[in-house]
């Protein structure tokens, strides 16, 4: 600490006019202070996912009655977590590849005419 001040390296980063503070800084020793911040950047991150959840959950394929976010349970093995994965990405590119299609097909059809 310098004149009582604390700073962090990525949080708290001192003034530029300070620049060799940052090659003199040293952990801080009290755990329950670094618990205490760990704690509130978890609350703080479950907050905002919650609601970027419900953002983004207005959002999507109303033809395909598909949402935007895609829950995908993660437990399980890496090869069936991946296979959940894929599953859902061939949706998303197979209904994309349609559209695709349905264009390219639209324009042929208007150069036709």
């Amino acid at each position: 600490m310098i004149n009582e001040k604390m700073f962090h390296v990525e949080d708290i980063v001192p003034p530029t006019t300070m620049a060799p503070l940052c090659e003199r800084m040293k952990p801080i020793d009290n755990p329950q202070e670094a618990e205490a911040i760990l704690i509130d950047r978890c609350l703080a991150f479950d907050q905002s996912t919650k609601g970027m959840k419900r953002w983004l959950n207005m959002f999507g394929v109303e033809e395909e009655q598909r949402n935007l976010v895609q829950h995908i349970d993660g437990h399980g093995k890496q090869e069936e977590v991946f296979e959940k994965c894929q599953k859902v990405l061939d949706i998303v590119l197979q209904s994309k590849q349609k559209k695709e299609n349905y264009k390219k097909e639209t324009i042929r059809e208007k150069k036709r005419q």
